[in-house]
């Protein structure tokens, strides 16, 4: 079970990076300032690297795909992948994953996105 997970983990850190990709698409790295403080977002708009309302619309967007995410593909390894019968077990592994994908920002996207700034 527990190599299951991390597979599964790795499996949620590549979506998350296309995820990512995706958001910095056309923008490059303003085009997901939104994950960060108030005072960075600031910045970036006071330099003219993205408007408010860019800014506003490409949170929505952002907000909308990653509840899509977050929700169906864990969703989809605990109850088929997985098989979990009962509420614990959804828990448990749905808490280890959310954990697993959230390192992933922890670790990687931070420390690019604050290098670039």
């Amino acid at each position: 079970m527990v190599g299951k997970l991390i597979i599964e983990i790795l499996i949620l850190w590549i979506i998350h990076a296309f995820y990512r990709a995706i958001l910095v698409h056309k923008r490059e790295p303003p085009g997901g300032i939104f994950f960060y403080p108030k005072v960075m977002q600031e910045r970036v708009i006071e330099k003219g690297l993205i408007t408010d309302q860019e800014l506003k619309n490409r949170k929505t967007f952002a907000y909308i795909l990653i509840l899509i995410w977050m929700i169906l593909v864990p969703g989809f390894m605990i109850l088929r992948i997985n098989g979990a019968q009962t509420y614990f077990s959804c828990c448990w592994q749905f808490y280890i994953l959310f954990l697993g994908a959230e390192f992933f920002d922890w670790l990687a996207i931070a420390v690019w996105f604050c290098t670039l700034v």
